[in-house]
């Protein structure tokens, strides 16, 4: 009986052994890659701000917004998407979304796209080059806050605002920059 007991574990073991043996071995060469097209929904929305100006928890909030799909969202209704080649333009969605120091108030068509933005985005860091400006501006002072401020209208682009804190010697002074999303290319670029 042990005997019999021990031949069936060694056989079940080498087979075991085998299964794992052939997986292991598997060719590629018939494998074709894929090609999937990849569509970034509200692009327009995305590159009205070249992302390289913003800090990475603006770009990173800002693509949230781009990606949020009020299509399947709770309030909409069957009634209310458009029969094929019919478009509703008078019919928008406000969402507000909030994370941590972040808020966009977004407002979205029936189709799901950004028509316009309220963004508001408090302690973040602020771009190398207008880092750069206000060292050589104020020298000595220290920054203390800064918020970002964003208004987006599709077809229209951006107004970006920088409030920024800044503290010397007991004083306090708030600076603010405001640009389009041209001028601030521009100045983070040279």
């Amino acid at each position: 009986m042990k005997m019999f007991l021990g031949l069936v574990i060694a056989l079940g073991y080498c087979h075991f052994c085998q299964a794992q043996e052939t997986f292991a071995y598997t060719s590629v060469e018939n494998v074709k890659p894929s090609t999937t097209e990849v569509v970034v929904k509200n692009q327009s929305y995305l590159t009205a701000v070249r992302g390289s100006m913003l800090p990475l928890s603006i770009r990173k909030f800002r693509r949230t917004v781009a990606d949020f799909d009020i299509r399947t969202h709770e309030v909409w209704e069957d009634s209310e998407k458009p029969k094929e080649g019919v478009q509703v333009p008078h019919l928008t969605y406000s969402v507000l979304l909030e994370e941590g120091g972040h808020k966009v108030m977004a407002t979205y068509d029936n189709q799901g796209n950004v028509v316009k933005s309220a963004e508001r985005y408090k302690g973040v860091n602020i771009p190398k080059s207008l880092r750069k400006q206000l060292a050589t501006e104020y020298p000595g002072w220290a920054f203390t806050s800064s918020q970002c401020e964003i208004d987006y209208i599709q077809g229209k682009g951006n107004m970006i605002r920088f409030k920024i804190g800044m503290e010397k010697d007991g004083k306090q002074k708030q600076k603010r920059l405001r640009f389009d999303s041209e001028a601030l290319a521009y100045l983070t670029n040279h």
